[in-house]
């Protein structure tokens, strides 16, 4: 049998699953037209080239379906395989310097190089998981704290919270590293305080102040600011987290009923949209807030 794409103008799964199945892939630009879905399954096939699945991986890692571990494993294989090609194997050769190189400072300046190589934003988040466990190689220093943003991000992006949580001591208050820290440090011994959160919001120059706006939402939410401090912080943006809806309704009653299950799916409902910018703080500040709740009265349990 010949299968042949060249006539072929819409791509499907069915499509997607015969042309893995055979050996015989659709060529870029059928892929182009596929949901993220199927570069999730291309990234994980092993029947498929390196070079292929290496094509697929951004995607892959930024929408959950590649670890750190994962990304890093394809890369060591393209670093190996002799028919990867030039491109993917200059990427493999500067994650290698990333995690080996002999200074920190090297080491960061290949982190940067990966960071930087694609505008685009789901490539800038898969970058900064691909090098999660190389900077959580690097030593909080006061040397790098123009860099301890990224580099909390990327540890952060693989779930290594106590490693980021080394660079407290180094991140100025209300920068990036510190609003990182803040949201996902487990433990806070002091309250996050209103100077705090108006510092970020001074440098903050999203559109609409909407990063200033997710964080008071997740601080808020996890309990990490007295109620005063988000009453006048949220009253300087223009924020109404006590607004309710029907579907603030439903998940505030299903976490007090300790149903883990039914939060996880309305918080799954309520993170609907292709980005950030499709998400509402009111939402987030309820996502947060209701999964805090269910793990504590699961931890009581």
């Amino acid at each position: 049998m010949t299968i042949l794409w060249d006539d072929i103008e819409y791509f499907n799964n069915w499509r997607f699953g015969l042309g893995a199945a055979t050996g015989v892939e659709p060529p870029d630009r059928l892929y182009a037209q596929a949901g993220r879905h199927v570069q999730g399954w291309r990234a994980r096939a092993p029947m498929l080239s390196i070079d292929s699945r290496m094509k697929a991986a951004d995607i892959a890692a930024a929408i959950g379906v590649f670890s750190n571990q994962a990304m890093v494993d394809l890369y060591a294989a393209a670093y190996d395989d002799p028919e990867t090609g030039d491109d993917r194997k200059a990427l493999a050769s500067t994650l290698r310097q990333a995690y080996t190189n002999d200074t920190a400072q090297s080491r960061l300046g290949a982190m940067r190089d990966l960071w930087g190589r694609s505008n685009g934003s789901l490539t800038r988040y898969s970058a900064k998981i691909l090098t999660a466990r190389a900077a959580a190689k690097i030593p909080p220093s006061a040397a790098l704290g123009d860099e301890s943003a990224d580099l909390i991000a990327s540890m952060l992006s693989a779930g290594l919270d106590r490693s980021a949580a080394r660079w407290a001591d180094i991140v100025d208050q209300g920068s990036d590293g510190w609003a990182l820290l803040v949201v996902a440090t487990p433990t806070r011994a002091a309250p996050v305080t209103y100077d705090a959160l108006d510092d970020f919001g001074g440098n903050d120059e999203s559109d609409g102040q909407l990063r200033s706006k997710f964080l008071l939402a997740a601080v808020a939410g996890l309990g990490k600011a007295d109620q005063q401090t988000i009453d006048e912080f949220a009253a300087d943006l223009d924020l109404n987290l006590g607004r309710t809806t029907k579907w603030t309704r439903a998940i505030q009653s299903a976490a007090r009923r300790g149903q883990s299950g039914t939060v996880a799916l309305l918080a799954a409902v309520g993170m609907q949209g292709r980005d950030w910018n499709a998400m509402s703080p009111l939402h987030l500040f309820h996502i947060t807030q209701s999964l805090k709740q269910v793990a504590w009265s699961q931890k009581r349990g």
